[in-house]
């Protein structure tokens, strides 16, 4: 690596990083810095073989890639989980700093890929949203370098998170083959097609859910939106569910309840929203011309479906967030 401004400043934001995300690592509890950790780590101790981890496909298939990752690949080791996850994070990162080459935002790029606070201290015991994040960012190395690694290593990182990201790469790879106009047709045909689906899931499942969702204080608005969907109106939610997955919480603002991962989830909000105002000034949510709203669009089509709402399901969005914020010549050619 030949030493430039850029190998230094970037050489030097990694570093930092590093020795934040390792003092995390040696120091605090997992309860103040990860969800479900715990709860990864005390299945994996009960397991006893790949055929016991295969089971949970019957139960919960979305368990099953985090149980391989960590339980099978890295022996239930919390610091190969960190070196391991730290790595192929980093990898990812330097490779977009990268391939924007000469973008002239790509230093603040970087640091606002790093600074957000659900994501810095998820590298120290086996979560899902690390593994969905750096997912997301190989693709969005493959949709600036079309390097067929990238692509490879997206899914990988999809099949260790859960089934919904792998679904959400086929479909963008298959979407964005197309013009804009069939693009937009089939962006609203997604829309039927999910209300529809929605509308004839399981009743008893749903009721279940919304009876949970319903206890929730935060939003009563939330229940209300479940019972909307039922209903086949999706299409109608779709963009107030997607706010408030966003950042619901800063409407609701609790100082009482931000203790713990909770404060680094509204951090990431707050992240999140100012974001979304750039991206909205610089006219990046924008089928035609932006090379990565398709991905935002489809990420947030899959996320939104579900009753619960759960910020830390968005939190592999939020590097796509970034570069519409942020990426000058992230425009296509218009077809």
């Amino acid at each position: 690596m030949a030493i430039t401004k850029s190998n230094i400043f970037l050489s030097c934001v990694i570093l930092i990083f590093f020795l934040i995300t390792f003092y995390i690592y040696h120091n605090i509890d997992l309860d103040y810095i990860v969800a479900d950790a715990k709860y990864y780590i005390d299945l994996a101790d009960r397991i006893e073989s790949i055929s016991a981890v295969l089971n949970f496909i019957k139960v919960n298939k979305n368990l099953v890639g985090i149980l391989i990752y960590y339980d099978i690949i890295l022996q239930e080791s919390l610091l190969l989980f960190y070196i391991v996850t730290f790595s192929f994070f980093v990898y990812s990162i330097i490779s977009i700093y990268k391939n924007l080459g000469n973008e002239k935002n790509k230093n603040i790029i970087l640091i606002f890929l790093l600074i957000n606070p659900a994501i810095i201290t998820t590298f120290s015991a086996p979560n899902k949203e690390i593994l969905g994040f750096i997912s997301i960012l190989f693709i969005l190395n493959y949709i600036i370098n079309k390097r067929l690694i990238y692509i490879l290593l997206a899914i990988v990182f999809a099949i260790f998170t859960r089934f919904e990201l792998v679904v959400l790469i086929i479909g963008y790879l298959t979407i964005s083959k197309f013009n804009y106009s069939s693009k937009i047709i089939i962006i609203m045909l997604l829309l039927v097609l999910i209300s529809i689906v929605v509308y004839y899931f399981d009743y008893s499942y749903f009721h279940m859910q919304n009876r949970i969702v319903s206890r929730d204080e935060s939003l009563g608005i939330v229940s209300y939106l479940a019972d909307l969907n039922q209903k086949g109106l999706y299409i109608l939610t779709f963009p107030i569910k997607l706010l408030i997955n966003l950042f619901g919480a800063i409407l609701v603002f609790n100082p009482l309840k931000l203790d713990g991962y909770a404060l680094n989830l509204y951090l990431s909000q707050l992240l999140m929203f100012v974001l979304t105002g750039l991206a909205l000034i610089n006219k990046s949510f924008s089928l035609r011309h932006n090379k990565y709203y398709l991905l935002f669009l489809l990420y947030s089509f899959i996320f939104t479906i579900p009753v619960y709402i759960q910020h830390r399901y968005f939190l592999p969005i939020y590097p796509v967030l970034v570069l519409l914020a942020f990426q000058s010549n992230s425009y296509i050619k218009q077809k």
